[in-house]
């Protein structure tokens, strides 16, 4: 029945891809822009973080701990290590246009080997030397050309690039240099105020009981959280003080609505043209759920196919976007299934509502 007109067929397959694209795109945003915030917290090395309970979010520098509050943790017998991490924003010059920019810097001991970045491992020297740094090259391509080899003014000094690594810009951060400790207190780091104090535990530790005893050890200022903990807590952050999901959200109702109206079209129109039939079956006895059974399985034919190639286009937008945002947008089986779960509810809506004509249809008046 679907196939009795191939042009408007097509059509309304390419509208629910349409309707499809939409609401992966809403999906993949969300959902990268809160990946790309938590990138750099999901790569931490440790069990437990602290940090100070005024700082709202860990994208972004701001209120510090001191660093012998760390000495007192590491006092604990279920602690292994405590690492300091430095944060700030610094000013970075393009050295192909000389303009300056706006770039994280973070800062740690190099033998800690805290963080899992790809480039890192196999630069613990370059990280002991004050005059070096490495540098994020899924940046945005806002500060020039650069590449190991140069010098570049990082804070008003002139540092050697010794590496690179990949990590990527979020919605708050443009670029990101890494340094150690000597090169953090070169720059003129404050080595006692620290903006993370990443633990870990010893083997077998009971983290739970861990982490309740070190809340109860210090003072209210600072918070303890797990690693997953911490990701909530900027999920939250996120949800509170920035308006994506609310933006993002009404795209993805949008796209549904739009593929209801694009459904609905069609099957009406199908309805209209097969209304002889539906009237002739309704007078033989059928009941109305065999009507409902018809058209809800075109409705979830016509899903099926408008999805399957609304996935494989976005799979390319999704690449593309990746590529030139400078965050990364990864289409998981779970926004799959999420977005699959939408269009066939999204189709049948739309058959629901065109059924209504079949459903009042009187054989005597359409004979």
């Amino acid at each position: 029945m679907l196939g009795h007109k191939k042009g408007r067929l097509v059509l309304s397959v390419a509208g629910v891809c349409f309707a499809v694209i939409v609401m992966f795109m809403e999906v993949g945003f969300l959902s990268g822009f809160k990946d790309a915030q938590v990138s750099l917290l999901r790569r931490l090395r440790g069990d437990l973080v602290i940090i100070n309970r005024k700082r709202e979010t860990l994208s972004a520098p701001g209120q510090v701990i001191t660093l012998a509050r760390l000495n007192q943790v590491r006092q604990f017998p279920e602690v292994r290590e405590v690492v300091p991490l430095y944060e700030a924003r610094v000013r970075m010059k393009n050295p192909d246009s000389d303009n300056f920019r706006t770039v994280d810097l973070l800062a740690f001991p190099p033998e800690s080997d805290p963080v899992d970045l790809p480039g890192l491992r196999g630069l613990p020297t370059a990280l002991r030397r004050s005059d070096s740094f490495l540098w994020d090259e899924r940046s945005r391509p806002l500060f020039g050309d650069v590449r190991p080899g140069r010098t570049v003014e990082v804070a008003g000094r002139r540092l050697h690039l010794a590496g690179t690594f990949q990590l990527g810009a979020n919605f708050t951060r443009d670029g990101i240099v890494v340094v150690g400790s000597q090169a953090w207190f070169a720059l003129g780091g404050d080595p006692q105020s620290v903006a993370t104090g990443l633990i870990r535990a010893q083997p077998g530790a009971d983290l739970p009981r861990l982490e309740a005893q070190l809340r109860a050890f210090l003072p209210p200022d600072l918070e303890v959280v797990d690693l997953r903990g911490a990701a909530a807590r900027e999920d939250a952050y996120i949800g509170r003080e920035t308006p994506v999901g609310v933006i993002f959200g009404s795209g993805l109702v949008i796209g549904f609505v739009i593929g209801v109206v694009i459904c609905y079209q069609t099957l009406y129109n199908e309805v209209l043209d097969h209304l002889p039939q539906y009237a002739t079956i309704r007078a033989m006895g059928f009941p109305d759920n065999y009507l409902r059974g018809v058209v809800l399985g075109e409705a979830v034919c016509l899903g099926v196919l408008g999805f399957a190639p609304g996935v494989a286009l976005s799979f390319l937008l999704y690449a593309t976007l990746t590529a030139g945002a400078g965050f990364e947008m990864v289409l998981t089986p779970a926004r799959i299934l999420t977005v699959f779960l939408l269009t066939i509810p999204m189709c049948c809506a739309a058959g629901m509502l065109a059924l209504r004509r079949a459903l009042t249809a009187d054989p005597a008046e359409v004979f």
